[in-house]
Parts: C-alpha cells; structure tokens; sequence
C-alpha cells in the first residue's frame, strides 16, 4: 500500500519567533500567558504514561482529576484501531500508579473512546465518552460510559467485624447503610445530562472515476462542525494500481497565507499545508485535491482511498479532540463516464466547474483542480475546452466505450481457450482465440 501524508499545520514566521513578548501583538500576548506556569506555584510532580501504550494511541487527549487530586483519569482515544481507552492512576505521595484499563463493553474500531473524560469529586465514579459510537444503526450517534470505580469500600467491613457484641444485632442499623451507598450513585448518573454533545471535526476524502491510464482528480474537504480548525492532517493510503501525480491547495486557502509542501516518505507522499503569515480558522469546503493516475493494469473495481490518523489544530495550535477521518475511493471504468468539463467525476458538469476552467486557464488555479477540462492532456485549459464544457453542460454527458485492447482474433495462430473465470465471469470459447477477456465478455 501506498499512502499519502498531508498535514495543514500551524506556523509563525521565524521572525516572529525570536521577537521579544513585549513587541508581540496584542492577541498573541494573551495566549503566551494564558499558557504560561508560574514557577513558584506549580511544578511537574510526574509523567504518566499508559502500561501497554503503543505509537498514535493520543494518550491524554483527555484528561480528569478527582477533588482530591488523587485520582486521575486519561484517555487514548485512537487505541486499538480507534476503539479507545482510558486509564485510571491514583496517587500514594508523590507517587502515581496506574490502577486499571477501561474499554467499552461494545467497543468497536473508529468508536474513539476516551475522547472526553470526567471524574466524580472522590474519584470513584468514572464517565468517558465515544462521541463515533454507532447506536442503533445510526452513525456518529455517540455514547458515553459510567464506571464505578472499586476503591477502599472494604474499609465498610470493619463496622460490621466491630460489631460481633453479643445479642447486639442491633447492627441491622448497619444494613442500612447501602442507602447512603445508593445516593452517590445518584449523584454521578445526572452528570451525563450537562454533558455537551462533541462536535465531530471530519476530514473526508472525496471520489472519483476514471479508465485505464487515465488521470482522476480527488478532492479532500474539511466539516468542522462549527469548531474553529486553523489546521489539518491526515493520511492518504491506497492500492498500487494508483499512484499520486501531485496535490494542489485549494487556491481560496493559498489567499488566507496557506502554503503547501509535498515530498516522499517511505510509506508514501507526504503533503504539507503550512500557514506563513496568519492562524485564520479554515472555512468548510474542499482543503486540496490530488491527482491519482490509474495503471493500465488496474480491475474495473472501485479502490478505497483509505483515511488514517486524522487529526485537526485550533488557532492556538492545540490538537482538536474529535477529529474524524472519512474514506474516499477511486473507481476504474472500461466505460469512461468522464467528459470535458466534469471535474468530480460525477456524470455531470455545473456552472461552478466551468468556473473552476476559467480560473485554471487565467493562471489563478492548477489543471489538477479539473483534470477532465483538460480534454487534450496538454497541462492546459484552453477557450474551445471550456466551450466543450459549456456544451456537455447544456446537453449532458455522454458515455464512451474505451476501446478494449485488441479485439483482434486470430484464429489460424492461436490454440483454443475453453474458459476463463478468473474474475468470477464465465467466458465461453467455441471458437479458436488467443485469450479471454473476462471483463469485456470477448475473444481476442
């Protein structure tokens, strides 16, 4: 498999690095303070870190303290596949140890429990959330989690050992002392209510489709739910049948000061979407878009664009906890449903693709922003393009059979073939022919 890396993130001039606090500007005087510790008051006590953590778990995205301070719950929302955990520690001193590993009952992959984490003042009520957690058929619905944490409840049995005095079964009294055990209980179970519904960042890779050899544009857009995202990233992985031409920024985020980088990786290409001037939040809409080439070997099967380790950063250029990646895929045709025009691959041109020719063909975009205006494959948008576009608008589409690699029979050199189901497609030879196409339905 291959992959791809692309990572909007945050960055300041180097400039601005090296400028003293007192000449920053004033908003970014506020969050250097915001962020800042006084010596005097707090210090490291200690380093927790999860018994069996693994690379990309994102131990600590959330995280929760008892009243006490002796108690503290974290979470990993991306253990597992996505599944999540959370991890309890407690305190003896200076000492922190950790004390168990909560996971859903029901947990599945992409779940991202452990994403919100909160703790009763005494610490042994536990309440984690999974805000991916498919309920009832319906995705993303969410849920969260109630754990009961068995601390020192064996110092109840004292009392009773105490109280071994003869006839003196006056401790029934004691009998009564599950009603008090019952209202803390109570007390957590309203928690959830206040609990406010995560919002879910998503990242989502689009589609597309194409023949054999042909080049297919992939769009990838950022949903943020409302949440302010100043930055992204996520991994691109897909089949060896497809390889990665190039990926352009969305030239509405290049005018917002955003920059893009794309170099090699072992496990594919990396991307990288940087900010040089300014930490603007990123509207909705499409972040870049890829273009993929089909090999001349590929199936006419649809190939997933797989999404992996998404993750988004605010303005400050803290992590955003609910950050979720969605699959795209690429789709090989021996029927090209491209024309000039249809950028998305969708069957259909719209006024707004037209528009995307016009700004290629001025210099304000690159031609992997609409592959299919580029009907003649020359790396440009030329006038009689965009009038082709125009027309395939106005009058639809139309649908090409790619010629299928020589259908050429020759019978007097070629041995019979009785069948081929390689594909799973039966294909009946009664007469002499060099091979059977299983996926044309031809002798050739």
């Amino acid at each position: 498999m291959l992959g791809v890396f692309v990572l909007l993130a945050l960055a300041l001039p180097r400039a601005a690095r090296a400028t003293p606090f007192a000449e920053l500007p004033t908003d970014l005087q506020a969050a250097v303070r915001a962020a800042s510790l006084d010596p005097l008051i707090v210090s490291q006590q200690a380093q927790l870190t999860a018994g069996d953590g693994t690379i990309d778990d994102y131990f600590g995205a959330s995280a929760a303290l008892s009243s006490d301070g002796n108690t503290a719950l974290i979470g990993a929302f991306n253990k597992t596949g996505a599944q999540g955990a959370a991890y309890v520690f407690v305190r003896s001193s200076t000492t922190w140890t950790q004390r168990a590993e909560l996971t859903a009952s029901d947990g599945e992959v992409n779940d991202w429990f452990g994403s919100s984490a909160a703790l009763s003042s005494d610490g042994n009520t536990a309440l984690t959330g999974a805000p991916s957690k498919t309920v009832g058929g319906n995705s993303y619905q969410g849920a969260a989690y109630v754990f009961v944490l068995l601390t020192p409840t064996p110092t109840a049995t004292p009392t009773p050992t105490a109280s071994p005095s003869p006839t003196q079964t006056a401790s029934p009294s004691v009998t009564a002392t599950p009603t008090p055990t019952l209202t803390t209980t109570a007390t957590p179970t309203r928690t959830p209510t206040p609990t406010p519904t995560p919002r879910i960042v998503r990242i989502s890779i689009g589609s597309g489709r194409g023949g054999l050899g042909e080049t297919v544009a992939v769009t990838v857009s950022l949903n943020t739910s409302g949440v302010s995202v100043a930055a992204t990233s996520n991994v691109i992985s897909f089949a060896g049948v497809l390889s990665l031409l190039t990926c352009q920024i969305n030239p509405a985020l290049a005018s917002l000061g955003k920059s893009l980088i794309q170099n090699d990786t072992g496990f594919g290409t990396r991307v990288v979407v940087q900010s040089n001037q300014n930490a603007s939040p990123i509207p909705d809409g499409p972040l870049y878009t890829c273009a993929f080439r089909i090999s001349n070997s590929a199936e006419p099967v649809t190939y997933t664009l797989s999404n992996r380790s998404s993750m988004a950063f605010n303005p400050t250029g803290a992590p955003v906890s609910n950050a979720l990646g969605v699959d795209g895929s690429v789709t090989v045709s021996f029927v090209a449903t491209t024309c000039a025009g249809d950028c998305n691959g969708d069957g259909t041109v719209t006024v707004d693709e037209i528009l995307t020719m016009v700004n290629i063909a001025l210099g304000n975009a690159d031609v992997s922003a609409c592959m299919a205006g580029d009907a003649n494959k020359d790396g440009e948008i030329t006038v009689d393009e965009i009038l082709t576009a125009v027309n395939n608008a106005l009058n639809g589409c139309p649908a090409i059979l790619v010629p299928s690699p020589t259908v050429t029979p020759t019978a007097s050199s070629c041995t019979p073939v009785a069948a081929c189901s390689s594909a799973g497609v039966g294909c009946s030879v009664a007469t002499d022919c060099c091979s059977c196409n299983c996926y044309l339905n031809v002798c050739q």
